[in-house]
């Protein structure tokens, strides 16, 4: 395994790890332990990340979502109307954890890891996005989400742009993107996963 692995790598390595040990995955506080201890010659950024935390990034999702329009030039009509989708959406009464509570966590991870992110918008846009189509008895949710974004937001961003984050909707069925050389992919997977990394009494209620 290589000793140049970065913090982008680190839910993903929790995720398998509690997969692959004796560990149970319910358990996650003993996962992150054992992995600190067994990777201590791994970078300086990877351990001193088990070691201690960043500070916690509060997120309102109203004005965050409107700070990232006014990035992408949406007009304020477009803005709100995607935006009552998305409120209208996240609030399905089906939902338990695909919810605006799970957007929230993986804006926070998004801003908190800002530095590593190339493309910011397309992370924040995928977030907001990759489980805006939730039924639990469906086998095509990313896909219907990554049409839904496609059809609400693919008007008004550039064509590089729109499929660029359909596709990372579309990579959150199988969460394997290890082969991929984009790594704002692999942050937001990781961003995804990183409920498995935890405390138990977090984790419980997942």
């Amino acid at each position: 395994m290589s000793k140049n692995l970065s913090r982008v790598g680190y839910y993903r390595l929790i995720s398998s790890l509690s997969l692959r040990s004796s560990v149970s995955p319910r358990s996650p506080s003993i996962v992150r332990r054992n992995f600190c201890t067994s990777f201590k010659s791994m970078s300086s950024s990877l351990t001193a990340s088990c070691s201690s935390d960043k500070p916690v990034i509060s997120i309102d999702t109203v004005k965050h979502w409107k700070e990232l329009c006014n990035k992408l030039h949406f007009s304020a009509s477009v803005a709100e109307n995607v935006w009552q989708v998305l409120e209208t959406r996240y609030g399905e009464v089906q939902r338990h954890y695909h919810n605006m509570h799970h957007i929230r966590a993986l804006l926070r991870h998004s801003a908190t890891y800002a530095d590593l992110i190339a493309d910011k918008e397309a992370v924040d846009l995928a977030v907001y996005f990759h489980d805006v189509v939730y039924d639990p008895k469906s086998k095509t949710n990313e896909e219907d989400s990554a049409d839904l974004f496609v059809n609400l937001c693919s008007p008004h961003i550039s064509s590089t742009l729109g499929e660029k984050v359909r596709q990372y909707i579309i990579e959150t069925k199988k969460h394997d993107v290890l082969l991929s050389d984009d790594n704002d992919l692999k942050l937001f997977i990781d961003m995804d996963m990183s409920i498995l990394g935890v405390h138990p009494t977090q984790y419980a209620k997942y």
